[in-house]
């Protein structure tokens, strides 16, 4: 998928949205953006439209990953639209050797948005050596040894799941995505 956005136009600072739920797909969404040199943003398409189309405008993304269940949701944005389910056949004929990093420290990671509570929703830019420093010292104080592993009940837009996204991903952990149905039903949850 890094290659495919690279072919896109993504590079260092390129915004992607990740219009998704929790799944696979969005792994791999986050983590193509990544090694593609360019920083994503959820976008949850539980949202209002009008929040959305928003977001989407103010990021200027360039590409908006999706799954086809939620493309016919996504509001008309200038975004390219990637059903990453349906173009899987053109994704899997790109290289699958690890692109050259063209990120550095410094490079958007992700954009998390306020909430707006105060007027417009602002997007905030965490930088690769903000979330590498919070996770080392998330692995540190929390004592999780590599092979961890985390569950993911919050939606991507919340900016706590990285806390269990990256300490599992990056140490050989586990990462386990719990459904919202499931996560707030406290008898599916013993």
């Amino acid at each position: 998928l890094a290659h495919y956005l690279r072919s896109r136009g993504v590079g260092r600072d390129t915004l992607v949205g990740v219009f998704l739920k929790g799944s696979l797909d969005m792994v791999v969404g986050i983590l193509g953006t990544l090694k593609a040199g360019g920083g994503y943003f959820p976008l949850d398409p539980a949202l209002p439209r009008q929040r959305l189309a928003y977001m989407l405008e103010d990021s200027m993304a360039l590409i908006v990953l999706t799954q086809e269940r939620f493309a016919q949701e996504l509001p008309e944005c200038a975004a390219r639209a990637i059903a990453i389910d349906r173009e899987w056949s053109r994704i899997d004929q790109e290289s699958d050797s690890n692109p050259v990093n063209v990120a550095t420290g410094l490079s958007a990671a992700y954009v998390i948005y306020t909430s707006g509570s105060t007027g417009k929703p602002k997007g905030v830019i965490i930088e690769h050596r903000q979330i590498l420093n919070y996770v080392h010292a998330f692995m540190r104080r929390a004592e999780l040894k590599p092979g961890a592993s985390c569950a993911m009940a919050q939606p991507l837009t919340v900016d706590s799941c990285k806390t269990v996204i990256f300490p599992s991903l990056c140490f050989g952990g586990r990462l386990h995505l719990i459904s919202h149905e499931r996560a707030t039903d406290p008898f599916a949850m013993i």
